[in-house]
């Protein structure tokens, strides 16, 4: 009797061991190099059909702040399949020396989003909070030696890329859409807070129009009091059959 609640207390045991287990649809470790910073994937479930991968920038300030700039690559489709049969993608974009934190999220085959602040860390474990483990350090990678601004032209909601960034090596920039914007649209109306998202909008013109998302939430809401749009710009880069998207500037637009 007492083996055989031996056994079943084993069975309980496991079973909750590999249900732990299969709830993390990834598992990833983080480590820096010569190149920049190689993640290692040693699980990528088959019910993960989208991988977006970020980092930024922690150096200067570890705790945080509001404003950072990031860097992000979007893998799905046959990159997807690649990186499931190598386990390895490389982060090319960063400087030898600084400290960076990288993050992902993702969607399943229902096209759920999972979004709970995921970090990739020096080992395997889930990180969903800061940590020093989640802070990687690279021996070498490209990096942007002039980071170009935002012209921001108050009167017509235009902004106008000053200058094409240059790196510490050669790049090949995506010619659909060298430059791109992710857009928070935040609103206060006499009732509620609120934030609409507009990501990935690209252009490879020097000069951006954001007026149509502009008149399309004025339009949209009733009695609003105060509106404004947060701007991140980015530029893109294949790098190795993936696309990267480089922050190089935020900056902000006030409406009313």
């Amino acid at each position: 009797m007492k083996i055989k609640y031996w056994l079943v207390g084993i069975l309980l045991l496991f079973g909750i061991t590999l249900s732990n287990c299969y709830k993390l649809d990834i598992i990833a470790s983080a480590e820096g190099t010569l190149d920049g910073i190689i993640l290692n994937f040693k699980y990528i479930s088959k019910d993960v059909n989208y991988l977006e991968i970020w980092y930024m920038n922690r150096t200067e300030n570890e705790d945080y702040p509001i404003n950072y700039i990031e860097t992000y690559a979007i893998i799905d489709g046959n990159r997807l399949i690649d990186l499931r049969n190598t386990g390895n993608l490389l982060l090319p974009f960063v400087k030898s020396g600084n400290k960076y934190q990288i993050a992902y999220n993702y969607r399943d085959n229902i096209d759920n989003i999972i979004n709970p602040h995921r970090y990739i860390g020096k080992d395997r474990k889930l990180y969903i909070d800061k940590d020093p483990n989640t802070l990687i350090v690279p021996n070498g990678g490209i990096y942007m030696i002039n980071k170009p601004y935002i012209i921001n032209n108050k009167e017509n909601y235009e902004v106008k890329v000053s200058f094409l960034p240059t790196f510490s090596s050669d790049v090949i920039y995506f010619n659909d859409a060298i430059f791109s914007f992710n857009v928070n649209v935040i609103i206060k109306t006499q009732y509620e807070n609120i934030t609409n998202y507009y990501d990935y909008l690209t252009t490879n013109e020097w000069i951006y129009d954001f007026s149509e998302i502009i008149n399309e939430n004025i339009v949209k809401y009733d009695n609003i009091a105060e509106m404004y749009l947060v701007v991140f710009a980015f530029c893109n880069i294949i790098y190795e059959e993936t696309l990267w998207s480089i922050g190089f500037d935020i900056f902000f637009i006030d409406v009313i």
